[in-house]
C-alpha cells in the first residue's frame, strides 16, 4: 500500500539540510555586515582625516613664518588675516589634533579638528613639512626666503 505523506525519517531530513542551509546564510550575512560596517567606519575616517588635511592646508595658505620649534605633536605659525597678522597652532595630544588660534584683538579659540585611532605627526625636513595622521600624510614645502603666498602640496 502507498502511502500520501512524507516518512518521519524524510521529513527529520528535510528539517536537518533546511537547518544547515538557514545557519549558512545567517554566517554569511552576519559576515556581509560587518564587512559593510567597516567598510563605513574606514570610510568615516578617512573623510575625517581629508576635512583634518583640508583645514590644515587652508591655514598654510596664509602662512608668514614659523613661531619657535618645529615638534613633532606640536607645530606653531603666524598668518595674514584681513584684520592684521595672527597665530595658529596644530597640538597633537591624547588621540586629538587641536587647532588653536588667536587672532588681533580677539579671545583664543581652540577647536578639536580630529580624533585618530593610531598615530599622528609633525616632520620637517629639508624645508618640506609633513603632517602624517594614521598612515596618511601630506607634505607642503616651506620656502624660509618668502613670506607669502600658496605653498607646494604632495599627497
Amino acid at each position: 500500500m502507498k502511502s500520501k505523506g512524507f516518512t518521519l525519517v524524510e521529513v527529520l531530513v528535510g528539517l536537518a539540510i533546511t537547518s544547515i542551509i538557514i545557519v549558512g546564510l545567517m554566517d554569511l550575512f552576519g559576515k556581509f555586515t560587518v564587512g559593510n560596517i567597516q567598510f563605513c567606519n574606514s570610510t568615516k575616517d578617512v573623510l575625517a582625516i581629508n576635512r583634518a588635511f583640508d583645514l590644515f592646508e587652508r591655514d598654510m595658505d596664509r602662512f608668514i613664518s614659523v613661531r619657535g620649534q618645529i615638534k613633532s605633536t606640536h607645530f606653531s605659525y603666524d598668518t595674514s588675516q584681513d584684520k592684521g597678522n595672527s597665530w595658529i597652532t596644530y597640538e597633537i595630544q591624547n588621540n586629538t589634533i587641536r587647532r588653536i588660534a588667536k587672532e588681533p584683538k580677539s579671545r583664543q579659540g581652540i577647536n578639536i579638528i580630529l580624533t585618530f585611532n593610531e598615530s599622528s605627526s609633525f616632520g620637517f625636513e629639508n624645508n618640506i613639512l609633513t603632517f602624517e595622521i594614521d598612515g596618511f600624510e601630506r607634505s607642503m614645502s616651506i620656502d624660509w626666503s618668502e613670506n607669502s603666498g600658496k605653498r607646494e602640496t604632495n599627497n
